[in-house]
């Protein structure tokens, strides 16, 4: 995901305004207790916090209670990373952003590559 949102550059900023390694938002780095967002330490501390209450959201709780999560679970939240809870569940699903729907193939393609899957 890292590699996706900033390609491990630390002062990376995009043109929406977000943030650092995971490249978050002022208001959501904010919100996570991230005060520096280009401290990589607090920025991935933030982002892993993001994402794992996203795992945890869409595999009905499986990522706190069981520490497991399905390919789907794993979808969702990339897709909630990337576009908001919110645009999610309004759409029941991956959003129809092209944004978003080019984000989550690059991030499993990415996530495939690195562990040597097909």
């Amino acid at each position: 995901m890292v590699l996706a949102e900033s390609g491990f550059r630390p002062d990376a900023v995009s043109r929406a305004g977000a943030m650092g390694l995971g490249q978050l938002m002022p208001g959501t780095a904010r919100g996570l207790g991230v005060s520096n967002p280009f401290d990589p330490v607090q920025n991935l501390a933030g982002a892993i916090r993001l994402l794992h209450g996203h795992l945890n959201t869409y595999s009905g709780g499986r990522a706190y209670r069981e520490g497991t999560v399905s390919w789907n679970d794993i979808i969702l939240a990339m897709a909630a990373y990337n576009a908001g809870s919110g645009a999610v569940r309004k759409y029941g699903g991956v959003p129809p952003y092209r944004e978003t729907q080019t984000y989550v193939k690059r991030v499993i393609a990415l996530y495939k590559q690195l562990c040597g899957m097909k």
